[in-house]
């Protein structure tokens, strides 16, 4: 059942981007991928329709109604979540990772691991996080800890390579 659930939000979900776009809230060409932003938004930055939970779904499909859609919200059952949970392998109920805010800290920690690297252009740096998050800086506490990991891995191979070369 919760298949059923599932597959009539994916065409409400679709129905709603088609719709939106025809009225010019969203972009023709982009329309898709601002749907997956606001997916991200829902699910602590991961940019997937698919990979939401029925809730979720339904908390999407509810601002594309906001924002005009003339869709129906499917109805989620108490059976629904539970099929889902049961196929997902949960025996309780879905965790949600809930990722807090970024704090002074933090982004203060990525710029200095980002000041140790020398990057080909003065805004490299920038376009990389952009590129990399969607994003001018990171939002939570997982993106910190992948940017940071990235740019320890960055540093580590300009040291190796500047190593070599001297």
């Amino acid at each position: 059942m919760a298949r059923l659930v599932y597959s009539l939000q994916n065409v409400a979900i679709h129905e709603a981007r088609r719709q939106l776009e025809a009225k010019g809230v969203l972009d023709p060409w982009a329309g898709l991928d601002q749907i997956r932003d606001m997916a991200a938004q829902i699910n602590g930055g991961i940019r997937s329709i698919s990979k939401l939970s029925l809730e979720q779904r339904r908390i999407l499909i509810e601002r594309l109604i906001q924002k005009g859609a003339q869709v129906r919200n499917p109805h989620i059952y108490e059976s629904d979540l539970k099929a889902e949970r049961e196929a997902s392998g949960l025996k309780g109920p879905r965790k949600v990772l809930l990722f807090s805010r970024v704090n002074e800290e933090q982004l203060r920690l990525v710029d200095a691991l980002a000041a140790r690297i020398s990057w080909p252009k003065p805004d490299s740096y920038e376009r990389f996080v952009q590129k990399l998050f969607g994003a001018p800086r990171p939002r939570n506490d997982r993106e910190v800890t992948r940017l940071a990991t990235i740019l320890r891995s960055m540093i580590e191979r300009q040291e190796k390579k500047a190593e070599r070369a001297g």
